[in-house]
């Protein structure tokens, strides 16, 4: 046995080492959010002319600048990688965030690779499960190192379920000081990962004190270790609130109407938009910030007020069309369920297996360990949006079990073919109940088989239109859109509002019927003389598609250009079409809802002119 542990040591050290240099070495460091990069490289700015930690700049750092310029870290965001890199690259002399997120991902991995490696072999005492168990969990997510910070949340999951399932058994083994010796520090892990993002240790910390607080032993002790738990999880956010105190004490930074934490309400109202509806939803930031700002213009962005007026939108339309909403949140867990079956199917079989052999307890509790995480986990892409890197978690706790489950099974196999299957290893009565199980895994997992969400996205990249740079001419008619439609343009939109689109100008909000190519504003210019022109404005889609059209009274199109929500700067770019007139005559101009499903959508309009080109 000692020589065996001293070969899985080894090995642990082996795979952790060389994934770490092989994730270093790479050539292309991870892709990063653009406010994240911008946030870190000023703190580590910061930092390297004597600032506090946690605090940025957008112009070059000394003592006595003015306040003006100073910012919080991560305002609205998890502040984690805002204090972790910058340190890292202050100490280190590195200065780009990428680079360093590279590095911390790598050192965090290093240790889960170690740790599974040394755990999965001090759980079922097999060399071949604790061989293959860092493979395991290489193969099947050594795609998270490009997921931003969101590895953090697969990462605790997969470190921290083995673990629990360690402690608990040594605790019910009377080894209790062994297993607060590993709880400890996982509950620190966890409150690191918290701090990356949002809430991502919290599953692990709430199972390990149910743990100590449900397993048979003196109520005293497991009083005190659940508050010695608890304040280990708490011990980083602790940290944090005396980095930032640092921090205000050191320099004045100005007072911010945003917190210091992801918001709630902003992603589950965006969340329901993940099917096409009439309420012009998508998963499109502008479209929460134009809501609230149809509602309060002067409403500060992610402020409480703002959190407060999307949760009173959140339930109007919960209270309007319960069935839109139920028939959304089915459809993303039905997405979420499928994504993890697709990758972990073979946990269903391994399950399915354990009802016919022995090992039927251990899986249990296994099972039982991990519910906690599986819940607490779903709920994060349930009500924002099942993408992969909100799925994270999920797919994490998931993974943490399929990979306790492959590791039984290995044990399993390896044992039966040293005892030549020797049939007391089986209970033969639960193969029926074994096969009805099977059959059962297989319905579930056809059930739950990803749904086709219908999108327009396919046909807004390959049919839109480019931004237009208006042409010289004679303008022959301008009409300004502020706050109510042009006199003499026919309306057929669904909601017509006052809307700045968060700019200083008052536009016209419009949320269209759902009908595709449905003109919902259009208005018809006296004749024209033979030439060519050009109909441009200034429009922002927040979501769907514009469709501009010029036609004949007869509806015969004369121009067209179609615009989507994700192409980008609508601001500070023009919209466009042009058409060729051949002899005097009116032409009609109409707005048009663009999309190939039954949705609606949404712009804020300024202005549009009618141009004449020279």
């Amino acid at each position: 046995m000692p020589q065996r542990r001293t070969l899985v040591l080894a090995w642990a050290v082996v795979v952790a080492v060389g994934f770490a240099v092989a994730t270093i070495v790479k050539a292309s460091p991870p892709q990063l959010m653009a406010t994240r990069l911008e946030g870190i490289a000023q703190s580590i700015d910061v930092l390297d002319h004597g600032g506090p930690p946690l605090l940025t700049s957008d112009v070059p750092y000394h003592p006595g600048v003015a306040t003006s310029h100073l910012q919080p870290a991560g305002a609205t965001d998890d502040q984690g990688i805002y204090l972790y890199l910058p340190l890292l690259g202050h100490w280190t002399g590195e200065h780009d965030p990428a680079v360093l997120m590279q590095w911390l991902f790598a050192g965090c991995f290093a240790v889960l690779l170690a740790v599974v490696t040394l755990v999965v072999f001090e759980l079922f005492g097999s060399p071949a499960a604790a061989f293959l168990a860092p493979l395991l969990v290489v193969g099947r997510f050594y795609h998270l190192e490009n997921s931003d910070l969101y590895w953090a949340q697969a990462w605790i999951m997969l470190l921290g379920i083995p673990l629990l399932l360690l402690a608990y058994r040594w605790w019910t083994h009377g080894r209790r000081r062994a297993a607060v010796g590993v709880l400890v520090p996982l509950l620190v892990a966890a409150g690191v990962a918290t701090s990356i993002r949002a809430h991502a240790g919290l599953p692990i910390a709430i199972a390990a004190v149910g743990i100590v607080l449900l397993v048979r032993s003196a109520w005293r002790l497991r009083v005190a270790t659940a508050i010695l738990l608890a304040a280990a999880y708490a011990s980083i956010a602790v940290g944090f609130v005396l980095v930032r105190g640092y921090r205000d004490h050191s320099v004045i930074v100005p007072p911010s109407a945003q917190p210091s934490s992801h918001p709630f309400w902003h992603p589950a109202y965006l969340g329901l938009g993940y099917l096409p509806n009439k309420y012009g939803i998508t998963w499109n930031d502008s479209v929460a910030a134009d809501a609230v700002a149809r509602v309060d213009p002067e409403t500060p962005y992610l402020s409480a007020t703002y959190e407060q007026t999307l949760r009173h939108l959140y339930f109007k339309i919960v209270r309007d069309d319960p069935a839109f909403v139920v028939r959304t949140y089915v459809a993303k867990l039905r997405t979420i369920l499928a994504d993890a079956v697709r990758r972990f199917w073979i946990l269903g079989v391994m399950l399915a297996a354990a009802l016919a052999l022995r090992r039927i307890r251990g899986v249990r509790v296994a099972l039982l360990i991990a519910l906690p995480a599986l819940v607490i986990t779903l709920v994060s892409p349930l009500l924002s949006i099942p993408i992969w890197t909100y799925e994270l978690g999920w797919l994490g706790a998931v993974g943490a079990a399929w990979l306790l489950a492959i590791s039984w099974a290995v044990t399993w196999a390896e044992t039966a073919v040293r005892r030549r299957l020797r049939p007391r290893l089986y209970r033969p009565r639960r193969a029926p109940l074994a096969a009805a199980a099977v059959v059962l895994a297989a319905t579930v997992a056809a059930g739950v088989a990803r749904p086709s969400v219908r999108s327009a996205d396919t046909m807004y990249m390959s049919s839109a239109t480019p931004f237009v740079q208006p042409q010289k001419g004679a303008t022959i008619a301008t009409w300004r859109f502020d706050g109510n439609p042009p006199a003499r343009w026919d309306v057929a939109a669904q909601t017509l509002e006052p809307d700045h689109g968060e700019t200083s100008e008052l536009g016209l909000h419009v949320t269209t019927t759902t009908g595709d190519n449905a003109p919902q504003l259009g208005t018809r210019t006296g004749n024209l003389p033979p030439g060519r022109y050009e109909i441009i404005g200034h429009v922002r889609v927040l979501a769907g598609g514009l469709g501009i059209r010029a036609s004949t009274p007869h509806g015969k199109p004369l121009g067209e250009a179609r615009y989507w929500y994700r192409q980008g700067d609508f601001l500070h770019n023009t919209v466009g079409a042009d058409f060729t007139v051949a002899v005097p005559s009116p032409v009609e101009i109409t707005l048009r809802n663009w999309t190939n499903v039954e949705s609606a959508s949404s712009w804020v309009i300024w202005d549009f002119q009618l141009i004449r080109v020279a």
